[in-house]
């Protein structure tokens, strides 16, 4: 659905973080009232970030209101098998997964597992839930975790094929310890303290006890074609074995992205550790270190298209969402004005074919999602319409993006518990290669509310 307008948006100032979890307010916790109707598009008031060339010609072309089923987590895949992107949307109690909503992106329901509640659309942390082809017969399935049951759904009915036990529920992820052609092994972890591996049969490979942080990055640093596991602040080998930490990190690993930033062959890794802004290298020496008030994302890009190799962008929450960027050496190129302490960023490699990264910011308190150059300038905006609530404006919002129409350039997905909205890049197709990183499906594949990795 093409919007006719645009968004009112009331700017809200948010309070500062406070310095350990829950990080929630009022706006996330309090339940969405009854009656609830999304606005239409009307001007909202220009958000405190400088303009540059707007890039692409951002165009709503799906609207999917959501019924009791909405939620602030929703995965994306290919569940029917009709070759079309599909979205599943994840109740919660807590991080206990409550009700799943299978839909295509016409709106139209595939299959439902649990009962959904309209008040159970909250969380602020991960669900251990993603969308991947786990035996490998070129179907997507659903792996979930109910309670401590690990539950693996066929994509197309919700059906139960399989199932295990398992010893957490904080999060999810998918990675090739076992040295095969394709990822199988799974990752569970409980909040801050301890870890689980298991093969693609749920048996138990390895445990460890470390401090975890929030979502763990599987990358082969090594290049002997099995996954290391970096958690924390710990790298562990494929069978467990720790290969570097840094204890001395402070508090935990909020969000983490590894990328190879010169050109040399070798990954860096940047690591948001709730307060800091930390540089490492592969073999975990630490290159810098920014001192942050409470560091929570971290994402790699080559966001500056006159400079050689990429850079390194950060969110500091604890300046109200702050957003830095930094060559690898460390030198700042620029920040930003406060966007809102619970800003997100992403990195959006395919939004016009071109080999050039932008910058994706959203949850901001002060205006709908964006891409940003490495200039620190807004390029593309992508406005919708929150729930309109008794005490004010539901904020609250949440995004993911990806090629879902087969045009070699991403679209982005804006929701929150009411509705869906989908924008395209409705500016002529270049006839340009597409950009190459990592498989895009990584990121959906293992997604997480923490958002490093691109």
């Amino acid at each position: 659905m093409t919007p006719t307008g645009w968004l009112v948006w009331l700017v809200i100032t948010l309070p500062q973080a406070p310095a350990e979890e829950p990080l929630v307010t009022e706006a996330e916790t309090s339940a969405a009232p009854e009656g609830w109707k999304v606005t239409d598009f009307m001007p909202h008031q220009p958000p405190p970030l400088p303009r540059g060339e707007p890039i692409g010609q951002p165009e709503c072309v799906r609207q999917i209101d959501l019924g009791d089923f909405g939620a602030w987590v929703a995965r994306y895949g290919d569940l029917d098998g009709d070759g079309e992107a599909d979205v599943l949307f994840v109740q919660t109690k807590g991080q206990q997964i409550t009700c799943l909503t299978a839909l295509n992106l016409r709106g139209e329901q595939l299959w439902q597992v649990g009962t959904p509640h309209a008040e159970r659309f909250k969380i602020s942390s991960d669900a251990a839930v993603q969308i991947y082809d786990q035996d490998g017969d070129g179907q997507n399935e659903v792996l979930y975790v109910d309670g401590l049951t690990l539950r693996l759904l066929d994509g197309r009915t919700g059906r139960v094929e399989r199932e295990g036990e398992v010893a957490a529920n904080d999060c999810l992820l998918i990675a090739n310890f076992s040295g095969g052609e394709r990822p199988q092994d799974l990752v569970v972890k409980d909040r801050y303290k301890h870890l689980w591996v298991y093969d693609a049969d749920f048996r138990l490979r390895w445990e460890a006890a470390t401090n975890t942080g929030h979502y763990p990055l599987n990358l082969d640093f090594d290049g002997d074609g099995r996954d290391e596991l970096l958690c924390g602040y710990t790298l562990f080998d494929d069978d467990g074995t720790v290969l570097w930490e840094h204890p001395e990190l402070p508090v935990h690993n909020d969000a983490v992205d590894a990328d190879d930033m010169d050109g040399d062959g070798v990954p860096e890794i940047a690591i948001a550790c709730s307060r800091d802004s930390v540089l490492l290298t592969a073999q975990g020496e630490i290159l810098w270190r920014q001192p942050h008030r409470h560091s929570q994302h971290a994402v790699i890009g080559a966001f500056v298209p006159d400079r050689p190799g990429k850079q390194v962008v950060f969110v500091d929450r604890g300046q109200g969402g702050v957003v830095f960027c930094y060559t690898k050496e460390g030198t700042e190129l620029w920040h930003t004005r406060p966007q809102g302490w619970l800003t997100i960023v992403s990195t959006v490699e395919g939004w016009t074919g071109e080999e050039c990264s932008y910058l994706l910011l959203f949850r901001r308190s002060v205006g709908p999602p964006v891409l940003v150059n490495g200039r620190g300038e807004q390029v593309a905006e992508f406005p919708f319409p929150p729930a309109q609530k008794e005490n004010g404006w539901d904020q609250q919002y949440y995004v993911q993006h990806f090629d879902a129409f087969g045009d070699a350039r991403e679209e982005i997905f804006v929701h929150n518990e009411r509705a869906l909205w989908v924008y395209t890049n409705a500016a002529p197709e270049p006839d340009l290669p597409v950009p190459t990183r990592r498989e895009p499906e990584v990121r959906l594949y293992n997604a997480t509310f923490y958002i490093g990795r691109p």
